[in-house]
């Protein structure tokens, strides 16, 4: 990239806001040499050409594979520097540029569908978003879509998906979206969790009942008219979520209880389970001509 940009001779044409790159990057006839191998130098650099139009997106999409990767440095410092500059356009209050960041995330949503490459590492820093308040502007918005837009996506990305990380990092995204300030979209999550709180993967179960748990003694008010929070809790603590959903476990009605208490509406469906197929047998017709000739033979 820095080739490319400062060879003269042959010099590439067609740079979109050359100068202003090379300015955000640091790169000019004095400048002094980088190793952009190395992430701590590389990352703050990368922060400032985010907000140079042509780079939004594929710069957003770098950091968020980088925040949800899996070496450690290179997590460590695009998170950091990625916070940050979050946490510097909530003190200037340029909800604009949050809104942006917002809608760049959904758009990765839509783009990666199903792509756990993408998804997983999107989740993860959702969620850490989330975590650190840097998108309860948009949460809280009267007008802003983005609660419901990604609570749509994250149940889009779990439908028929047996990837246990994805599963299990939808979870806390979950969460994170009940500080919206709209009931209806707090109860469309909390259905979202209860079945979840029933999948047919005994982790994912016992999972999800680890963080509402969590996310219950922290802030209660996330459930908007609960019959007895304390009650569901100790439900959530209490039950073994990896045993059988249907007898001898029976964490299906521990599930409905628990549903009861927050005063989620469950379908029947929900709260049976799905109808069990019926076993029809198939009558071969040469079977009972068969049986015919030997009646007659006898």
């Amino acid at each position: 990239l820095e080739r490319i940009l400062t060879n003269k001779e042959p010099s590439v044409p067609f740079v979109a806001s050359r100068g202003v790159l090379m300015e955000a990057l640091e790169l000019g006839p004095n400048s002094v040499q980088k190793n952009w191998a190395n992430p701590e130098s590389t990352f703050p650099l990368m922060m400032r050409a985010i907000n140079i139009e042509p780079f939004f997106e594929p710069i957003l999409s770098g950091m968020i594979i980088s925040v949800g990767g899996l070496t450690e440095s290179v997590t460590k410092f695009s998170s950091k520097f990625f916070l940050d500059y979050m946490r510097a356009l909530q003190r200037v209050n340029a909800s604009g540029k949050v809104a942006k960041i917002g809608n760049g995330l959904i758009k990765l949503f839509e783009a990666n569908t199903k792509d756990g490459r993408v998804i997983l590492p999107l989740l993860v820093t959702v969620d850490r978003l989330l975590n650190h308040g840097c998108l309860d502007s948009l949460l809280q918005h009267e007008t802003n879509r983005f609660a419901d837009e990604l609570g749509h996506r994250i149940r889009k990305e779990i439908s028929r998906c047996s990837d246990i990380k994805r599963l299990m990092a939808v979870v806390p995204v979950a969460l994170g979206i009940l500080h919206c300030n709209k009931s209806e979209i707090q109860n469309t999550i909390l259905l979202f969790l209860m079945r979840l709180l029933a999948h047919k993967f005994p982790r994912i179960r016992r999972h999800t009942a680890e963080q509402i748990y969590i996310k219950l003694i922290e802030d209660e008010s996330v459930v908007p008219n609960p019959v007895n929070v304390e009650e569901a809790t100790d439900l959530l603590s209490q039950t073994r979520w990896d045993r059988e959903l249907g007898p001898p476990g029976n964490t299906r009605e521990t599930r409905n209880k628990v549903a009861e208490l927050l005063r989620i509406s469950l379908s029947e469906k929900d709260r049976f389970g799905p109808a069990k197929k019926k076993v029809v047998k198939v009558t071969d017709e040469f079977e009972s001509y068969a049986s015919l000739v030997q009646t007659a033979g006898r």
